[in-house]
């Protein structure tokens, strides 16, 4: 009998080493083949929301997957299972992929009606747009920037100037083992593959660090990649200020939703040029366009970001706290990194209403 305790417990201890030791490409590599199986088992019964979900996942460990081979990370026999995946998925996927891509055929052929439904929705409540420019949160290793953006401003929030303000603070970077993680206060914790927290300043400096944050004021997100949206398109909506304009390429990049459902709590290894649609407690939604990503051991991130506010919202705790205020005139915005205190000398921000 003991023998057999024995036994148990030395393969319960392989099990986590060989578990601890793996790299994010093997762990993207094992999620995805967990995709991929449920996809196979459950193909019959998946609704089209639950495809959604699973066709987001798969292509956001693909991405990592995929960056791991690219590097080396990767052996030969999990490169070859990264083919055996993409092409496993591949098949059952199809018919799914298919029936959406007739569907987006199909809403392209009337295209007045389309803009009707999406003019037609924004005329519920009064809504205004935002455009920040330069946003920059820093890592963290980085004692020079922000690491937390407060949406409702534009600014970067230190860790140290957290407390006391948590409510209204909505994103962070952090890096680990050379990733950097774009993700939200709620699901950062989540998003990182290593668990080290006690080494991470951003989760355990009391106070301020995120395991220090009262649970009712810890925001949560999701992140997509707006795959039809460029820098173009992003900036003719930032000089259009055009409510209307935002609504309609929001919808346009997320199969027509108003809102995101199912996507990523997080995105990894960032490029400039990049176009992300972001969503603060199902609620707040904007656009982000990545303008320059620094790695090492002190890290940044810098964005623009156009955000959406609605005078709906103005009751709801959820989204009052994140959304920008309804303004008073026509401005010009900047992100910065100041203090409260600062808030107020600092602040400029490019906006225009829709009634």
């Amino acid at each position: 009998m003991k023998k057999i305790v024995y036994v148990l417990l030395f393969a319960f201890a392989i099990t986590v080493l060989f578990s601890c030791g793996r790299n994010e490409g093997e762990k993207a590599l094992a999620e995805m083949e967990k995709i991929v199986e449920k996809a196979e088992k459950r193909k019959s019964e998946l609704t089209v929301d639950e495809w959604k979900e699973l066709t987001a996942s798969f292509e956001e460990y693909g991405k990592i997957a995929n960056e791991a081979a690219e590097s080396g990370k990767l052996g030969v026999v999990d490169k070859m299972k990264l083919v055996a995946l993409a092409a496993r998925w591949a098949i059952v996927s199809k018919p799914t992929l298919l029936d959406e891509m007739m569907s987006k055929i199909t809403e392209s052929l009337k295209p007045e009606e389309a803009i009707t439904d999406s003019a037609n929705a924004t005329t519920g409540d009064k809504r205004w747009i935002v455009y920040y420019t330069d946003i920059a949160l820093g890592n963290q290793g980085n004692n020079t920037l922000g690491h937390f953006l407060k949406p409702k401003t534009g600014e970067s929030v230190k860790v140290d100037e957290a407390k006391g303000q948590e409510e209204f603070l909505a994103m962070l970077i952090f890096t680990e083992k050379g990733y950097m993680k774009l993700t939200f206060p709620a699901d950062a914790e989540e998003a990182s593959a290593y668990k080290e927290f006690d080494e991470n300043s951003l989760f355990s400096q009391q106070p301020g660090g995120l395991q220090s944050w009262p649970a009712e004021k810890m925001n949560s997100g999701m992140l997509y990649e707006a795959r039809g949206l460029d820098a173009v398109e992003f900036n003719k909506l930032a000089k259009s200020k055009d409510p209307a304009h935002f609504d309609q390429l929001f919808r346009q990049c997320n199969s027509g939703d108003e809102k995101l459902q199912f996507k990523m709590e997080y995105a990894m290894n960032l490029t400039a040029g990049i176009v992300y649609l972001v969503q603060f407690n199902n609620l707040v939604r904007g656009i982000l366009l990545v303008k320059s990503v620094k790695k090492g051991d002190s890290a940044s991130l810098v964005f623009d970001l156009i955000l959406e506010g609605r005078s709906d919202y103005a009751d709801i705790d959820l989204a009052k706290n994140l959304q920008p205020d309804e303004p008073l005139g026509d401005e010009t915005a900047a992100g910065v990194e100041c203090s409260e205190d600062e808030h107020q000398l600092n602040r400029r921000t490019e906006i225009k209403m829709i009634k």
